[in-house]
């Protein structure tokens, strides 16, 4: 039972939760994302405003970050004109959220944003006065979102930091060094919670992609296509899978994948997979033996690790995250930055 959905889509309607049916004594939480992303492309609907989000995620969320105005996807031609705006926009949601709220049981979560260090640090001095229970990143590569943390480590905030979320963590192989931290972090007691959130599965099921079954660096996929004729199958094949979503869906029926029903299995199936996949890493990395990740991860994902380790280790040394963050740069030029998206341009062919 976690959830995580925009306020730009669901804003008209004020008791969206209820209207789903998410119990508020759910295992899990309903995390508000505030739609900064959907003003910035344009898709939010008339009417939405720092205001709406605000008293959306308010009455219907556990958990939700500021209303900020994030970065365009032309990441590397934000001016600093652009970065200043951006950096006042997220300053007036602080104030406007800390002046409304009336819920002391929900976890609001700052926002810290930068592509480099000198911006990360430039946006911390700006934000840090404004005093919530988390933060939140939206970090594209690993050298970002570990220069962030070990900043954040630096400053004092992770102690008072109930959760740090990374928003469009599309790179599956990244879970495996999130996880380890978290593994390093509750070993000293920490009791910050990392989490993470993707499109990626949804988008995949938009290209025909169904996740068969995890790897440690992506994912296995059935790739239907319409270059295909599937009409022959009769309705004794089935889904290769055993899962609740799937089980017993004809692959006929299935196979035409321009369908909404296709959308929404396919969708639903490949977030399981991911959480399955999350779900294993946490039990190999739980066991505590290098030997073990030594047998499991690559030569590569090894080092990383130990980087993120020493990192953990000198986390309150003044400059550590500067360390951390060049450590990691020379990983950002091999396989690790060979992510699962990168095959949408492939598949785009087929169809």
């Amino acid at each position: 039972p976690y959830l995580l959905t925009s306020a730009a889509h669901n804003f008209k309607d004020m008791n969206f939760r209820e209207t789903i049916g998410f119990d508020e004594n759910s295992e899990g939480y309903f995390m508000g994302d505030s739609g900064g992303y959907q003003i910035l492309t344009g898709k939010a609907p008339k009417g939405f405003s720092r205001e709406v989000s605000f008293e959306w995620m308010e009455k219907n969320a556990d958990v939700f970050p500021l209303l900020d105005m994030p970065f365009p996807k032309n990441y590397s031609a934000v001016s600093n004109e652009y970065f200043t705006k951006s950096v006042e926009y997220t300053k007036e949601s602080a104030r406007y959220f800390l002046d409304k709220r009336t819920k002391n049981d929900t976890i609001i979560l700052n926002v810290i944003q930068g592509r480099d260090l000198a911006e990360i640090e430039r946006w911390y001095e700006e934000l840090k006065d404004f005093k919530f229970e988390g933060w939140a990143f939206g970090g594209y590569n690993l050298t970002q979102i570990m220069g962030a943390l070990f900043y954040l480590f630096e400053k004092g905030e992770i102690e008072n930091t109930k959760l740090f979320h990374i928003f469009m963590l599309s790179k599956a192989r990244y879970m495996i060094f999130l996880v380890y931290l978290q593994y390093l972090m509750h070993k000293e007691s920490y009791e910050t919670v990392i989490s993470y959130d993707s499109s990626y599965p949804v988008i995949q099921s938009a290209f025909g992609n169904y996740f068969l079954y995890p790897t440690l660096t992506g994912f296995k996929t059935i790739r239907f296509s319409n270059r295909y004729d599937y009409s022959h199958l009769t309705d004794e094949n089935v889904i290769p899978c055993e899962c609740n979503t799937c089980k017993g869906v004809p692959l006929k029926e299935f196979a035409e994948f321009t369908t909404e029903r296709f959308y929404a299995i396919c969708s639903a199936h490949n977030i399981q997979i991911i959480v399955d996949y999350k779900r294993m890493l946490e039990n190999v990395i739980r066991t505590g033996s290098m030997e073990i990740y030594e047998g499991i991860f690559s030569a590569v994902d090894i080092k990383i690790m130990k980087v993120i380790e020493r990192a953990f280790n000198n986390r309150n040394k003044a400059g550590n995250y500067r360390k951390v963050y060049q450590d990691l740069q020379p990983f950002m030029v091999n396989l690790l930055e060979e992510d699962e998206t990168d095959t949408i341009s492939e598949f785009s062919e087929l169809f």
